[in-house]
């Protein structure tokens, strides 16, 4: 079955605007790939943010890569350490957000860890967005 993406993109969007945290994620998926609208990082990011301070575990890792590669944000090992951390601790027996840590395109230093479990502590406490936007 061909895949209608005007159509999803129109449900996603009502929904996500309801804040849906799974339809939120899907289009940061969208605008990631360039799947049914022009490829655009920072949207992605946008719809990313919104999923992961909700809770999505799969929007906080992706967002988490987001980071890590510097695509619609600076380059941030901190926040993509935290993120992954956070993701890995929403679903524990998902392997993924573990092991993408464990591979970071830049790999943290001791101090960088230190940073990323105190960002972790304030994302716990004060929501996700709030504590990026805080560094």
């Amino acid at each position: 079955m061909p895949t209608n993406y005007a159509k999803a993109l129109f449900w996603l969007q009502k929904s996500a605007n309801q804040n849906n945290k799974d339809a939120q994620f899907l289009l940061g998926v969208m605008y990631n790939n360039g799947e049914g609208v022009p490829q655009d990082y920072a949207q992605a990011v946008y719809w990313y943010r919104k999923a992961a301070d909700q809770g999505n575990a799969d929007a906080q890792l992706n967002l988490g890569r987001m980071y890590d590669n510097g695509r619609g944000v600076p380059q941030d090992a901190v926040i993509a350490y935290a993120l992954y951390n956070i993701s890995a601790t929403t679903i524990p027996s998902d392997k993924l957000a573990a092991e993408i840590r464990e591979n970071q395109s830049a790999q943290p230093t001791l101090h960088q860890i230190a940073e990323g479990q105190a960002l972790i502590r304030r994302m716990l406490s004060e929501g996700i967005l709030k504590a990026i936007d805080a560094t």
